[in-house]
């Protein structure tokens, strides 16, 4: 199963093959190896420009507020760690694990596809933070419910998958339209990545947590990490309807 999951891997090299830049992206190129000639320097030749653009006066704020965002939305790790509450705190066998958690692989797969009609419908900032405080809210009854509630539990699995997974698809809707044409690439990049890699420390500290306080108060609070959305989106323009030109 685990190598089977090269497949889709395999099948993108033959997919990207036939994928072309957008007109947008190459207007921009061309006029920048044009502007390059014209000045006499070599195009090609301010690799790193766009990073460095990144932190211009009029776009430190988008990027930084950026990057807070994908911390909140990518999360302190919570999933990773609810096979094992699932096996140590509810007790489940094999095969019950795989039923909790397959409803909330049915639940990701709808959050995934709903989430750009839900932006389109209520607006990029208020969508996501529809789906943070969602995210947040699933992902803490899921944890501090009773053992009694196991169907509950169960249930609770669809909402959770879906704000968890929707609120990350959305959030490359979002990236995507706070930067211009120029920095575009570079701003869901950093914004992306800075957040994955900030957010790689959160698996470690629900199990520092976890020792001292018990897995289920450990995941309630990781679920916290949902609010670091909610105040990055203060910062962040609405960009619904935003024509993607300069």
């Amino acid at each position: 199963m685990f190598w089977l999951g090269a497949l889709p891997a395999v099948a993108l090299l033959w997919v990207r093959t036939g994928i072309e830049e957008s007109p947008l992206y190459r207007a921009e190129a061309a006029a920048r190896t044009r502007g390059a000639r014209q000045a006499g320097a070599r195009p090609g030749a301010k690799t790193g420009a766009a990073l460095l653009g990144l932190f211009r006066r009029d776009q430190l704020r988008v990027t930084l507020a950026s990057a807070l965002l994908s911390v909140g939305v990518i999360g302190a790790g919570l999933f990773i760690w609810l096979p094992t509450y699932l096996e140590q705190v509810r007790h489940l066998t094999v095969e019950g694990l795989s039923a909790y958690m397959g409803i909330q692989v049915i639940g990701a797969f709808v959050g995934c596809v709903s989430a750009g009609y839900v932006l389109d419908a209520l607006g990029r900032r208020r969508g996501l933070a529809l789906f943070a405080v969602g995210g947040a809210l699933s992902a803490w009854a899921y944890v501090v419910l009773p053992p009694g509630a196991a169907w509950i539990v169960f249930a609770i699995g669809f909402p959770l998958g879906f704000f968890a997974s929707g609120i990350f698809s959305g959030l490359a809707v979002y990236l995507a339209e706070l930067y211009p044409t120029e920095l575009r690439g570079a701003g869901q990049g950093f914004g992306y990545n800075i957040g994955r890699g900030i957010s790689a420390v959160g698996p470690a500290a629900i199990g520092a947590a976890a020792a001292r306080l018990g897995l289920s108060e450990a995941l309630a609070l990781a679920a916290t990490s949902y609010g670091l959305c909610l105040v990055a989106l203060l910062f962040l323009p609405e960009t619904r309807g935003k024509q993607l030109t300069d």
